[in-house]
């Protein structure tokens, strides 16, 4: 195996032996990702009408926008301090993480109070369950940022494998009692909440781990993660405004094809996301953007071709796997393989980790306000003009963006 090592190391004129460690659990956990979602997503789809699994799928897309009002930026200030050696940076945020929760808290039952008046009892129990235990999920990011600040990635691979097969087994458990939407999206709810509690104490740092952390290192960490929240509000809401959009234009049973026809390219596109992971601790270590510069069109070129041949592979396999996996939705076939196109985009993951390891405030708000304002507009405009075609454009339209944009902030000077 060190032969092998070694001659990965001199070829892509890197640590070998840290990305493939470090990319070996990551892949397992987002394969275990993938399957606990499909697995899911078959059965209920299967056993759900178009319109209630629309719903369910509409008040779940309305919690990740929700999330934006939180300090979504702590985890990224974990990961970059612990991987400096502030280990206990994540006890100390604690506080910080509860009281910034307030924020989903209040969004979600004034929500809640808006479909109640409105005659919809059923939005309105989801936007309570959401403001009662999301809260709690956040703590999941904490500790999960905190184990791959210390490039423990085995042990995140662990934790993202469990939380889930936990959540996923939670919501099959209860379609097979029933197909109650209420209950089931409290099953959901509470399966995430539970795991995230039980992971933080389990895997947050001992007494013997904590280190003293500098009121300078401190004040600079605060305040990244909470530029970094402000920056991403308007992307987060972006984000997951094409449930919303499509719920409100075409409907319940049109977002359940939507669900479907997204559902394997997003983890795909997930996937992906991991080599920025990889990238982070160790990008944290540089000192500037001066040094990093120079390995990113190699690392860039390496990472399409991998990007180009993944595409290539879905856009033949996808037919099968939806017929297999999905027969009541053949409509979504050609859907999936127009966001498969999107895939060689993904290489904008690799910019991004340099500007982000170097907190490149100014460089990241512009990217975030231009792409989600890019998002924003055409998923309204070609969804209005052509239906769920006009959704699925945006996404695509989006995603290449993003790459264009991102290239162009870390090389403007």
């Amino acid at each position: 195996m060190d032969p092998i090592i070694r001659l990965i190391s001199k070829g892509l004129r890197t640590d070998g032996r840290y990305f493939l460690s470090g990319g070996f659990w990551l892949l397992i956990a987002q394969a275990s990702t993938i399957a606990a979602s499909l697995i899911t997503a078959v059965f209920f789809a299967h056993y759900l009408s178009e319109n209630i699994y629309g719903t369910y799928k509409y008040i779940i897309g309305l919690s990740a926008i929700l999330t934006a009002f939180s300090l979504t930026g702590l985890p990224q200030a974990i990961l970059q301090a612990t991987a400096k050696g502030y280990q206990n940076f994540l006890l100390s945020s604690l506080p910080i993480t509860i009281k910034y929760s307030f924020g989903i808290f209040l969004t979600s039952l004034t929500l809640a109070g808006y479909y109640y008046l409105n005659g919809n009892a059923t939005l309105a129990i989801g936007c309570v369950m959401i403001a009662i235990l999301h809260p709690a999920t956040n703590l999941f990011s904490n500790i999960s940022s905190y184990q791959t600040g210390l490039a423990q990635f085995r042990t995140v691979s662990n934790l993202h494998t469990i939380k889930s097969i936990a959540v996923s087994g939670a919501s099959l458990a209860a379609l097979y009692v029933t197909k109650d939407l209420l209950v089931l999206l409290f099953v959901y709810f509470l399966a995430q909440a539970l795991v995230s509690v039980l992971s933080y104490f389990l895997l947050k740092p001992t007494k013997a781990d904590t280190t003293v952390i500098p009121a300078k290192v401190w004040v600079s960490h605060i305040r990244y993660a909470k530029h970094t929240s402000l920056r991403t509000v308007l992307s987060k809401i972006a984000n997951g405004l094409d449930s919303i959009v499509i719920f409100q234009y075409l409907g319940a049973a049109e977002l359940a094809l939507f669900s479907i026809a997204t559902l394997i390219p997003n983890q795909i596109k997930s996937s992906f996301k991991n080599l920025q992971t990889l990238l982070l601790p160790k990008y944290s270590r540089h000192e500037s953007l001066e040094t990093l510069r120079q390995s990113i069109p190699v690392r860039s070129f390496q990472f399409l071709a991998i990007l180009l041949t993944a595409t290539l592979l879905f856009l033949y396999f996808v037919p099968l796997l939806y017929e297999v996996l999905f027969p009541k939705y053949p409509e979504a076939i050609p859907y999936a393989q127009l966001l498969a196109l999107a895939f060689p985009a993904s290489v904008f993951h690799i910019p991004m980790g340099a500007l982000m390891a170097q907190k490149a405030e100014r460089s990241l708000y512009q990217f975030d306000i231009v792409t989600s304002i890019i998002q924003i507009l055409s998923l309204i405009a070609l969804t209005y003009f052509f239906g769920l075609l006009g959704a699925v454009l945006s996404r695509v339209l989006t995603q290449y963006s993003k790459a264009i944009l991102s290239y162009c902030l870390l090389f403007k000077n």
